[in-house]
This record gives structure tokens, C-alpha cells and sequence, in this order.
């Protein structure tokens, strides 16, 4: 590999014309990459993952031996580091959602475009240059236990009774933001930076500027993937967890039915409580009503399922819960000032 050349790239695909357009659209050198692998199956690709240890694999989604989701999902169990692009003929929402579950760094449609496979290109560039590379690589698998035994005994023994919790970061965190000697575990899980910590930091440890997510605290570490869980719902939403268990509670609830209807009403009868008195209770506690924090959340979801799908708008607005798009649409405009299309684009624009 070339000195300028720093990052290593695999290209799958089952049509000739389409491997050599992806080989052909951009200078790959440009950006840093150089192709040391192109096939036509998964298996040739799990081969040449297993040979080459490629940094970024691009790959179409329907292959002849089996789909290219299974391949994704194999090559996250391999517990190779590599950042992973989607190719497709298909504008296929669930796709798009499954991809992301395996933490696909992009979702592209046929036939490519040529400055879209650039910004792709300088995005992923980008984050290997930042990537930390001093902790374990966990890949999320779906019906598998997030942990091994050997990590698992990381957590043993974490102080019972106190503020545990885990924060994600897309990268290294800011400089000192966690106080030492509090850090029981940290490691790289579906490409972000997660810290499992005895003891939880105040929000106001983090720059306003930074993009974070923080679990509830919990009195220990006897289950680490639900800990985890409600950091990257954190992350995704923006969800800012308060430490009053009820509420709390209230918060992880609306996460987790995101797409689901939602009102005050229904959420009284999931906790028993009154709908007046859980409404002064939210607002007590979070600074907000339960309905503007549900928006928000929605919002924070939709943004982030536009910068990291193609779905079309009409299927992120009912993934997010809004069944009616032109309500979604005036929502979005109210919380961010720009329309959903806006957005996208302009966000595209400075990739």
C-alpha cells in the first residue's frame, strides 16, 4: 500500500459492470483508499476478510450465495474492524433499518452517484482517521450475548449501591470528563466509543457541542447489555435520562414505542397513575411537558434516520411515529427550523 494510501477497501458484487463502476466512479487514491480485494459472492468476501482485514467494505445487498445483510452480520461476528457500506438497487426501508442494527455507516442506491460515493468516501476517511484503536471491538448480534464471559468479569465486583451507567461517544470522549478510577470497562460497540462507569457524571461534564448518550444510573452491573441499551437509545434520541426512577422509567418507555401512539392518557395507565398527576411529575422533573419531550425525541430520531438512510421521508415520518406526514413535516420546521428535505440536503452538501 502506498504511503498516501492508508486505508484498505473491499468491493462485492455479483454484476461485473457494477464491481468495475464502483472500482472506476471515484479515484479511490484521493481519499486515502486502495482496493485490495473485489468478488462476486459472500463467501469470497468473507475469505478476502480474513486475508486482507479490509478498513471499509462496499457491497451490494443481493448476492448469489446469501444476502448481503447475512454477510454484514458475519462480518460483525468475525470482530474485524471495518467500516461498512450498502449498495442497492433498492430503496427498501427495512433494509435500511437492519443495516443500521449492524451499524452500516451508509446506505446508497443505484445507479451510484459519483459525488455521493465521494462524500461517502470522505465521511469514512474521516472517522478512521479519528477512530481510537486501545480497547476491545464488540459487534452488536442480533439474539447474541453483547458480552463474552472474559468481559462480562470486567463488571464483577462494580460497587452495589451506586450510580452506574454507561455514555457512548462517536469518538474518545472530551478530556477529562470522567473522574478517575470510576471507569470499570470500556471498548468500541457498533462503532461507538462506550465507557461503563461506577460512578454516574452530570451532563454538564460534556460540551453542548458534542453528540452523547448516557444511561440511567443503576445500583450495579448485574445485566451490562440493558445498561448499554438505554445509553444508545440516549445516543439515537437524544434522550437526556433524569435520576428520578419513575420518570426515568416514563423516559425509557417513550424510546423504546417511539413509533408507536402516544399520549398522556395511555402513559398513566401503563404506570397507574393519574394522567394530571404524572403530567406535573414529568414536567417537575425533566423541565418540559411529556408531549414536547416525546416531539423532541421523535425529532432527534428523525434527524438521525435522515443523515444515516436514504428512506424515503414518508417512512421516516411513521418509524419516528407521525402517521401523518404533513404534521411530521410542520413538527420538524417548529424544533429545527428547516423543513425534513432541508435538511438532508444541506447535511449531503457538507459531507
Amino acid at each position: 500500500m502506498n504511503k498516501s494510501n492508508r486505508f484498505s477497501l473491499l468491493l462485492v458484487d455479483d454484476e461485473p459492470w457494477a464491481l468495475s463502476g464502483m472500482e472506476e466512479i471515484i479515484p479511490w487514491e484521493e481519499y486515502g483508499f486502495e482496493i485490495v480485494g473485489k468478488c462476486s459472492t459472500a463467501s469470497e468476501a468473507l475469505r478476502l476478510l480474513g486475508e486482507k482485514k479490509p478498513q471499509a467494505v462496499f457491497t451490494d445487498i443481493r448476492l448469489p450465495d446469501y444476502s448481503g445483510l447475512e454477510l454484514i452480520r458475519r462480518i460483525r461476528e468475525s470482530m474485524v474492524r471495518t467500516e461498512i457500506v450498502v449498495v442497492s438497487a433498492y430503496s427498501d426501508f427495512e433494509v435500511a433499518r437492519q443495516s443500521l442494527e449492524y451499524d452500516v455507516i451508509c446506505y446508497l442506491l443505484k445507479p451510484l452517484e459519483e459525488e455521493e460515493v465521494r462524500r461517502t468516501a470522505r465521511k469514512i476517511a474521516r472517522k478512521l482517521e479519528q477512530e481510537p484503536q486501545a480497547c476491545p471491538v464488540i459487534a452488536e448480534k442480533e439474539g447474541k450475548p453483547l458480552f463474552s464471559a472474559e468481559q462480562l468479569a470486567f463488571f464483577e465486583g462494580a460497587a452495589e449501591g451506586g450510580t452506574c451507567c454507561a455514555v457512548l461517544f462517536p469518538g474518545e470522549g472530551p478530556k477529562g470528563w470522567a473522574e478517575k478510577g470510576t471507569v470499570v470497562f470500556e471498548a468500541l460497540i457498533g462503532g461507538k466509543h462506550a465507557f461503563f462507569l461506577t460512578d454516574r457524571p452530570s451532563a454538564e461534564a460534556f460540551p453542548e457541542n458534542l453528540s452523547w448518550g448516557m444511561s440511567r444510573p443503576h445500583r450495579n452491573f448485574s445485566d451490562p447489555c440493558a445498561v448499554y441499551h438505554e445509553a444508545l437509545l440516549s445516543f439515537l434520541m437524544g434522550i437526556r435520562f433524569c435520576t428520578h426512577p419513575l420518570i426515568s422509567e416514563v423516559q425509557l418507555f417513550l424510546a423504546e414505542h417511539i413509533s408507536e401512539p402516544i399520549s398522556v392518557q395511555r402513559m398513566a395507565g401503563e404506570f397507574y397513575l393519574s394522567p394530571l398527576y404524572l403530567s406535573n411529575l414529568f414536567k417537575k422533573q425533566t423541565g418540559e411537558t411529556l408531549i414536547v419531550s416525546l416531539n423532541r425525541t421523535r425529532i432527534r430520531y428523525a434527524k438521525y434516520l435522515l443523515l444515516t438512510t436514504d428512506a424515503p421521508l414518508q417512512e421516516i415520518s411513521q418509524a419516528v411515529g407521525f402517521q401523518d406526514y404533513s404534521y411530521f413535516g410542520r413538527m420538524f420546521k417548529k424544533i429545527t427550523k428547516e423543513s425534513p428535505e432541508h435538511f438532508r440536503k444541506s447535511h449531503e452538501q457538507h459531507e
